[in-house]
């Protein structure tokens, strides 16, 4: 909890540590917005001072923590594609350890309805794989 004119955040100075705005509305920031994640993952100096403008409450997160969480849900992210890939028989002959290394490969495209995915006597570059 802070109190109202006190420094949450101070330019030029490094700090271990990321903030989640919870409850109140500080600044422009409000409940949800976070921020100190660019000087964090950087570790440099701060490019702003944050004051809060009333009492808030913050939730503060440790660079480990912080990075932590990001890896996490990367790996999730990675998990769900390399399993979308995996379903195809192209794929899972491949190995699992080889989708890992080349999921990147595969760049999400939305179509709506109607719209012209490819057409006949186009050259073939790319193939498309139906998610749903």
């Amino acid at each position: 909890v802070t109190e109202k004119g006190e420094k949450v955040i101070e330019n030029g100075i490094v700090r271990d540590k990321y903030t989640v705005l919870r409850l109140t509305k500080v600044a422009k920031f409000q409940s949800g917005n976070g921020f100190g994640e660019v000087a964090l993952l950087k570790h440099t100096e701060r490019t702003a001072t944050i004051q809060a403008q009333e009492e808030c409450h913050l939730a503060v997160l440790t660079r480990f923590h912080y990075k932590n969480t990001l890896e996490r849900s990367q790996r999730e992210i990675i998990d769900a594609k390399v399993n979308f890939l995996m379903r195809f028989p192209m794929f899972a002959m491949q190995g699992e350890a080889h989708m890992r290394n080349s999921h990147y490969y595969a760049k999400p495209a939305t179509f709506t309805r109607g719209e012209v995915v490819y057409k006949e006597k186009d050259l073939c570059e790319k193939v498309f794989l139906i998610q749903k």
